[in-house]
């Protein structure tokens, strides 16, 4: 497996959920809450978790 930065990709995470939620909520209040929810989420994901979900959001 390729060496990543954990925590980077976390921050990254974070942003991509957290800017959603403000983006979503100002459309829909419900959609921006789940995005907010994800965005909280990310902490307790553990290392591989968080790899595949960057991946497949395209983050990485």
């Amino acid at each position: 497996m390729d060496e990543y930065d954990i925590d980077s990709i976390r921050d990254r995470l974070r942003s991509y959920y957290g800017t959603a939620a403000v983006v979503m909520g100002n459309e829909d209040p419900f959609m921006g809450y789940a995005a907010a929810t994800e965005c909280f989420d990310v902490d307790d994901l553990n290392d591989e978790e968080v790899i595949s979900k960057a991946q497949s959001l395209g983050i990485i």
